[in-house]
């Protein structure tokens, strides 16, 4: 068995191609992509426009961001590796989950969550680079499986095109100006100062994309509740499903297969497309062919 990882550019392709065949009615077929029906309207209207030129990535700027969710999320992460350059993902995920909002003294990720519910947008779009995605399949890391089992799906931009997220480079250059140049003399000072800025940035300073509000004002409580336990996901019946080993393989057709360290002891689907030949899922996310 070979392994092809599959691109962004790749899966709009075989999407407008399944478009094109009419087997599936359209929310299906997004079900199977995992886009929603606007995304997947949105790439056939541009197919129909301009052909698969139609397809690449446009530099896009968001007229509004009802709760500045991602943009918390990536400050919180980027404060931390400025802080700590050598933590790896275990300890930015503690990070990620209290994100940058004033709360009582609670003492682990799973306290907060209960208490402000699943503070997470349906996607996250970042960069290449760790923590939000390795060399392994897909792209996959151990923070990127953490927020597929979430529910929430990683959406990483074209290398060396960092215009795909604008807000994001902005909101970085910002910080590491007004709060780490220069840095301070240790750790503590170093905080304080992040401190300051962080309630600059999100309580006093209006920001243009939000219609000149603060990101504070228009923030609210997550509806989503958050899991007490992350079960496994469930395949549609159809599916061949396979647990990937501690030594990160699986078995099939009684041969051993590497798949990925980040995806050990976790379940994946197959899904026979043509004769032989199957699409690789993990979650709702597909990873391979």
């Amino acid at each position: 068995m070979s392994w092809q990882g599959v691109t962004v550019m790749d899966q709009r392709i075989r999407f407008i191609g399944e478009y094109l065949k009419g087997y599936f009615l359209f929310n299906e077929l997004c079900f199977q992509f995992s886009v929603s029906r606007k995304t997947g309207y949105k790439w056939v209207q541009r197919y129909e426009e301009q052909g698969l030129d139609g397809l690449n990535n446009r530099s896009t700027r968001p007229h509004n961001c009802p709760n500045g969710t991602d943009a918390a999320i990536i400050e919180a992460i980027v404060a931390a590796r400025l802080k700590h350059p050598s933590w790896g993902p275990k300890k930015l995920l503690q990070i990620i989950s209290s994100r940058y909002k004033e709360l009582p003294a609670i003492s682990t990720t799973a306290d907060i969550l209960r208490r402000q519910g699943l503070i997470a947008p349906q996607r996250i779009r970042t960069d290449n680079g760790v923590p939000f995605a390795s060399n392994a399949i897909a792209r996959l890391s151990t923070l990127s499986v953490w927020w597929i089992k979430l529910g929430i799906y990683p959406e990483q931009i074209e290398p060396g095109k960092p215009q795909q997220n604008g807000k994001h480079e902005r909101m970085h250059r910002t910080l590491k100006k007004e709060a780490t140049i220069p840095p301070e003399k240790d750790l503590r000072a170093q905080q304080r100062r992040f401190d300051v800025f962080r309630k600059d940035y999100n309580n006093d300073r209006p920001h243009e994309a939000l219609d000149m509000k603060t990101p504070a004002s228009l923030y609210a409580s997550s509806p989503r509740t958050t899991p007490k336990k992350l079960e496994h996901f469930d395949y549609p019946s159809h599916f061949e499903v396979r647990r990937v080993s501690r030594n990160s393989g699986i078995r099939w057709r009684n041969e051993y297969v590497p798949v990925s360290s980040t995806l050990s002891e976790e379940y994946l689907g197959f899904e026979e497309a043509e004769d032989g030949i199957y699409n690789v899922y993990f979650c709702e996310l597909l990873i391979g062919i």
